[in-house]
């Protein structure tokens, strides 16, 4: 079985590497020179398949995680002086005003440190700062946040967060400069306005910002608490789904461009760059990106007419992900959204094969049905651990609210893509109608006594149950495989 699936091999002692490296304190450069000892171990004994290679892997990515390991040397609870340029686009919160920030250096006496640390910036609401502005100010720093929150944003990379009260700020320039980050997070506020005036309902606005942007910022706190209970706030993070819609809906509007000449490579070419587009306007997060590369390689084998492997491509996205962020290994939204694209593809799929019908219509509810089970089972052990409750009754409400989901985001990414004034008229009664039962189903979900069930296993428990899966998929699989080969012998 693994050498049908070439990158779960590095995957396995990739993420057994990051694991390493989170229970040692070794340096990343003495981590580094033990993967190019074993390197050229393999090297020497021309071994590229055994143990030195599998070495050489988890070393790597043993060295990339000490090499990210979070860390800050910011004052936290005493007053300081400091200079920061603001990355995000500011939300309110409260009285405050907050955005992603990054700190350049910072003074509690008179010896000024420099730096360069992500915060979450708290300016006075009464102050004025936009995207890409440079800042001085007079304020203190914060812990971002306490137990599991705190770990979780210091290892997304965050280091305190930043007040700013209203007496505080010194100077604020904006020099007209922007990074590619700066620029995206402007182009996201454009397109949030955009759908604002598309003129749905507040509460329907807010669920659909949270769907095609990822902003769930305009949602309310009851309104969020609703969607967790009930199973279904998965829609509200953009993922594999969404980025789907993108692929299908370029794809669809191209379907012709192959015509011409060489009209196939433009074709592909373009539904790439909207895939990443896409994920980049909706701020890569890890689902987004496991998306990105999981259509890119649908995409790719379109082009070349091959036969796509799904599971190969998920390992294969899995590893560079952890290449390039070594602690997304430990976020829960890359865990879940790993693991509930896993069961669909080694139990969805399968389960679906057998009971699907000749009605299509019945096929559409059980495709449903199947995958709604298959994820939420998968994926239960995972989520009591993190949150302490895992939906039951979202297993039934997803069944149509999947549905509703393709034609909130096909409609609203038309509109996006063409903000033609005629056309809302049209968009607006069936993506508002769809957002409306979605949070209907949501409000009803959540106040279901029965439909959660609330349990806090340990780490350990968790582990040992997706051990039992994992081994008994993989017999399963392996006792497929030998009669398939008896089948063949007979023939």
């Amino acid at each position: 079985m693994l050498r049908e699936l070439p990158f779960l091999r590095i995957l396995i002692p990739a993420a057994t590497g990051i694991l390493l490296a989170d229970a040692t304190d070794i340096a990343g450069g003495w981590i580094f020179l033990l993967f190019l000892l074993a390197l050229a171990c393999a090297a020497t004994l021309k071994r590229w398949s055994g143990a030195y290679l599998w070495a050489a892997i988890c070393f790597l990515y043993m060295a990339l995680a000490a090499w990210a390991r979070p860390s800050s040397t910011l004052p936290h609870g005493v007053r300081a002086v400091a200079t920061a340029r603001i990355t995000g686009n500011p939300t309110e919160a409260g009285r405050w005003l907050r955005s992603p920030a990054r700190i350049t250096s910072w003074r509690t006496d008179s010896l000024w440190h420099n730096t360069s640390e992500r915060v979450f910036l708290y300016m006075d609401s009464s102050l004025k700062a936009g995207v890409g502005s440079d800042i001085a100010f007079r304020g203190y720093f914060n812990p971002v946040g306490e137990g599991g929150y705190g770990e979780l944003m210091a290892r997304r990379g965050y280091g305190a967060k930043a007040y700013v009260p209203r007496y505080g700020l010194i100077y604020s320039i904006d020099n007209g400069r922007r990074s590619f980050s700066e620029r995206v997070a402007l182009l996201q506020k454009s397109v949030g306005r955009r759908l604002d005036r598309l003129g749905l309902a507040p509460e329907e606005n807010a669920v659909a910002q949270a769907m095609v942007l990822g902003n769930t910022t305009r949602m309310s706190p009851q309104l969020r608490r609703d969607y967790a209970r009930a199973g279904t706030t998965h829609i509200l993070s953009v993922s594999g789904m969404h980025v789907g819609v993108v692929f299908l809906f370029i794809n669809c509007l191209l379907w012709l461009v192959p015509l011409l000449r060489r009209g196939h490579i433009a074709k592909n070419a373009v539904a790439v760059a909207a895939i990443w587009s896409y994920a980049a306007l909706t701020g890569m997060s890890p689902s987004v990106m496991r998306a990105a590369f999981l259509f890119t390689g649908t995409q790719a084998a379109l082009a070349l007419s091959a036969r796509s492997q799904p599971l190969n491509t998920l390992f294969a996205t899995g590893a560079v992900m952890l290449a390039l962020s070594p602690n997304a290994l430990w976020d829960v939204s890359f865990q879940l959204s790993f693991m509930a694209v896993l069961s669909i593809m080694v139990w969805g799929v399968p389960l679906y094969r057998v009971v699907r019908t000749r009605w299509g219509a019945v096929n559409v509810v059980l495709a449903g049905v199947t995958v709604g089970a298959t994820v939420t089972l998968f994926t239960a052990p995972a989520v009591a651990w993190h949150f302490g409750y895992f939906s039951v009754v979202g297993i039934v409400v997803n069944i149509v609210v999947e549905l509703l989901s393709y034609v909130i985001l096909a409609g609203s990414l038309t509109w996006v893509a063409l903000p033609a004034g005629f056309l809302a008229p049209l968009l607006r009664w069936p993506v508002e109608s769809a957002l409306w039962l979605q949070n209907r189903l949501s409000h009803w979900g959540a106040a279901q006594s029965w439909g959660v069930v609330e349990s806090s296993p340990s780490g350990w428990t968790v582990a040992a149950i997706y051990a039992a899966v994992i081994g008994a998929t993989a017999l399963f699989v392996l006792r497929r495989e030998a009669r398939l080969k008896v089948m063949r012998r007979e023939r």
